[in-house]
């Protein structure tokens, strides 16, 4: 159903979806929703909050939105450091799901550069730091809980 709802979605088609043991994680590559050192989210990523907020509203799931950056110092005055824009890209984009309509609450974590280990050295560095650059929305097994409540 989501590979249905992201066809034509450019932003969308860059994810990589990963469905694991008990969550499914939507990989958004954060080089296609922000400018760099930005936690504003670009139009074309507000739209992708859009249809993402819509596949959503089907499954009702607990979701999560975890921000990662690659290791190198963040260079803006906004955020002095890599933990404060990985949180404010997670929060950005968990306040467009909301604004896009999705009812749920959404949790927003910032976990700055501390899972780049995680990805593979098989890959060039360009490619890790790449994909360091991201923000995760999981889909939690269990219903969410209206925010309205």
């Amino acid at each position: 159903m989501l590979a249905d709802k992201v066809r034509g979605v450019e932003v969308l088609e860059q994810a990589v979806i990963q469905p694991l043991d008990d969550r499914l994680v939507i990989s958004l590559p954060a080089d296609a929703l922000f400018e760099r050192g930005s936690a504003t989210l670009t139009e074309e990523a507000v739209n992708a909050a859009m249809v993402l907020s819509d596949a959503l509203l089907v499954v009702g799931n607990r979701v999560d939105v975890i921000g990662h950056t690659d290791p190198d110092p963040v260079q803006s005055p906004a955020y002095p450091s890599n933990w404060e824009l990985s949180l404010a890209r997670a929060t950005a984009m968990a306040l467009a799901l909301r604004d896009s309509g999705y009812p749920n609450q959404v949790s927003a974590f910032g976990y700055a550069d501390s899972r780049f280990e995680d990805l593979s050295f098989e890959l060039s560095e360009e490619r890790r730091y790449q994909l360091g650059r991201r923000v995760d929305i999981v889909v939690r097994e269990g219903a969410g809980v209206r925010s309205d409540i």
